[in-house]
């Protein structure tokens, strides 16, 4: 339940005292987005997702406060998923020397691409083309600074798509 829904969500489930019942949300419901909206609603809630501007590596650490100070606000999912994607066709593009006429050389430079981003250790699972990544159990706590965020209870390293064949 990303944008509004999911933030209207979030609100009515803490009116209503369910967050003291259970706090555990599904996947990418908490983002720096929403969570300036949600407010202080977020705060103890957990949640699942393959970023959060709070990830503890050394990428993060550069790309989060650069893409703060450049747009004036912290980055979620979607500007990750924005790195990532592009990260991954210039690798791919080294890799086949910029040529883009042999699809398949192309696409199989893609699946070899592996490199450390914002949301961790990226790579794609040479069977499905999913991607392999670290996914992130969150909680909603006040940052350093009075901003709500989140803070990463424990990474699930390496997860893959549990499909076993390309669809």
């Amino acid at each position: 339940m990303p944008g509004t829904d999911g933030v209207r969500y979030m609100q009515q489930y803490d009116e209503f005292g369910l967050k003291q019942k259970t706090a555990f949300c599904g996947f990418a419901l908490i983002d720096s987005l929403a969570l300036k909206t949600i407010g202080r609603a977020a705060l103890g809630v957990t949640t699942t997702t393959v970023y959060t501007d709070t990830v503890d590596n050394p990428e993060n650490k550069k790309f989060a406060p650069e893409y703060n100070e450049r747009f004036k606000i912290w980055p979620d999912y979607f500007s990750d998923y924005g790195y990532v994607a592009a990260r991954v066709i210039d690798e791919s593009l080294k890799a086949t020397d910029g040529d883009t006429a042999n699809k398949d050389k192309l696409a199989e430079a893609m699946i070899k691409v592996q490199f450390n981003a914002p949301r961790g250790p990226f790579r794609f699972d040479p069977v499905t083309h999913n991607p392999i990544q670290n996914v992130y159990v969150c909680r909603g706590a006040e940052l350093p600074g009075g901003r709500i965020g989140n803070q990463v209870l424990a990474t699930v390293k390496d997860v893959k798509d549990p499909g076993s064949k390309q669809y």
